[in-house]
């Protein structure tokens, strides 16, 4: 997989988590949209940086979809996890899929930085089809749900136990509807 592809899978990890970032509660159905840059650690190279544009949708019902494109592809979004709001401050988990020959799961965990503002931390797991974390986090279901700050649902934890800090991202944007 090419940076750029795991890069827009990181990137729509961070587009899902936007809407969450404004003082009040969004009233759904919603959209939103922003662009954004990641920093990842390549093996040879040191620290490579790449641009990216994201767009997420949230249905009445909860329902996520959204994707994450840059010059040579795109990512989509498999789950998206929540806190409550405490104190303008959110935190965020995104799970992203790569599709192609080796797919990849992007695990965004996110903290809002401001209404329009946000960064966090890019993990990358090798996607496994019937794997026993894949299978735990549910991904046919795009429902977003929340979680406690404090607690993280064990599926959850286990894919981030078993996935690989990659780099560190920031995307600006705002709601489009």
């Amino acid at each position: 997989m090419s940076l750029k592809s795991a890069f827009c899978t990181f990137a729509l990890l961070l587009a899902l988590s936007a809407p969450c970032l404004a003082q009040q509660e969004p009233e759904l159905p919603l959209t939103w949209a922003g662009k954004g840059v990641s920093w990842f650690m390549t093996q040879y190279e040191g620290v490579d940086s790449i641009d990216y544009q994201l767009e997420i949708n949230i249905d009445t019902d909860g329902w996520v979809t959204g994707k994450a494109s840059v010059d040579d592809g795109e990512a989509k979004l498999e789950k998206f996890y929540y806190t409550p709001m405490v104190d303008g401050v959110r935190s965020l988990v995104v799970v992203l899929k790569s599709d192609g020959d080796e797919p990849k799961l992007f695990i965004l965990k996110l903290k809002s930085v401001g209404k329009n503002l946000m960064g966090g931390d890019v993990y990358v797991k090798n996607f496994e089809q019937d794997g026993k974390a894949e299978t735990g986090l549910s991904l046919s279901d795009h429902t977003a749900v929340e979680f406690s700050e404090d607690y993280l649902p064990s599926s959850l934890k286990t894919v981030i136990w078993n996935s690989k800090l990659i780099g560190f991202s920031k995307i600006e944007g705002d709601f489009t509807k």
